[in-house]
């Protein structure tokens, strides 16, 4: 049997992972949510026309839509009824949660050598 047989016979067939695709991800499931600064801007552009916009800065990077200035004009709020609203107070509320402190230290670290 020739060499090229062969290869047929164990080529891959059909299916090869349950999620081929990486842009695949869970319905309706935020997997991320990180805190970013928006600022509202007025600026004069290259040509000097006058443009009103939105910039975003998350960590230490700024970020704008290259056609930033329609863009912000077909903003609208999302509904406080659809999932996505819900689960963005969640994830947003769990990074606000700080852990309180105790206020009387109940620990002896020197365990009565002070006395």
């Amino acid at each position: 049997m020739p060499l090229t047989d062969n290869l047929r016979n164990i080529r891959t067939q059909g299916v090869v992972g349950v999620n081929a695709d990486p842009n695949n991800a869970p319905p309706n499931t935020l997997l991320h949510c990180a805190q970013a600064q928006v600022f509202a801007i007025q600026m004069g552009d290259e040509r000097g026309k006058l443009v009103q916009t939105v910039i975003y800065k998350i960590g230490d990077s700024f970020w704008a839509d290259p056609n930033g200035e329609a863009w912000t004009k077909s903003l609208r709020p999302i509904s406080e009824t659809t999932w996505l609203a819900k689960q963005l107070r969640e994830s947003i509320a769990a990074q606000d949660k700080t852990v309180a402190l105790p206020k009387d230290d109940k620990v002896d670290l020197f365990d009565g050598a002070g006395e």
